[in-house]
């Protein structure tokens, strides 16, 4: 969040844990350096703002300090499977479930960016079954609103069921909300 102190000062604090950004280092692609108290706004910044007929030209995720701020598992379909005969059975379970996820770009340092600008970038998302963050795909957005993508899981798959039994079966996913810093350029 940037916040203005006076006459073009301002301090920069980092939205997701408070802190004030201090510094910054080339050395290591322009690492941000953060005070480690949490209420010390003393580093001021000058900030030269890009003109307003900027033209956007490419964005950065910066995947290695994305966090996951709700990673949770979400049913998407279940199915009760009976058995009423003295032999074992295989049955089929399938599903076609569609869900929407929401996507959108909010601003908290750097450059102002002008409401209802439109750009085109590909969206981080979680990699299948692990934890790391992979960026796919391209969509076009607009600032400050939520892009929804719509995705269809489909599956068959066979189940087993004894004897004068009954079996409860659910397809999951999990669903992941990302917090993942980015830089975006601009060309004027």
């Amino acid at each position: 969040m940037i916040t203005p102190s006076d006459n073009n000062v301002y301090t920069i604090q980092q939205k997701y844990n408070n802190r004030y950004v201090d510094a910054y280092t080339d050395s290591h692609d322009y690492d941000l350096v953060t005070l480690s108290a949490q209420n010390d706004n003393t580093q001021k910044w000058i900030i030269n703002w890009v003109p307003d007929d900027k033209k956007f030209l490419d964005i950065e995720y910066l995947v290695d300090e994305a966090e996951i701020v709700l990673n949770e598992p979400t049913v998407l379909h279940t199915a009760t499977m009976e058995n009423p005969t003295a032999d074992t059975q295989t049955r089929s379970f399938s599903y076609s479930e569609t869900v929407q996820e929401t996507s959108s770009f909010q601003h908290s340092a750097g450059v102002e960016v002008t409401l209802g600008m439109e750009f085109s970038a590909g969206l981080p998302g979680l990699a299948e079954a692990t934890d790391w963050v992979t960026v796919t795909g391209r969509y076009d957005f607009t600032w400050d609103e939520q892009k929804t993508i719509t995705r269809t899981y489909t599956d068959t798959c066979p189940v087993v069921v004894g004897p004068y039994k009954t079996c409860r079966v659910t397809a999951t996913i999990t669903t992941a909300q990302l917090s993942v810093p980015y830089v975006m350029f601009f060309q004027s």
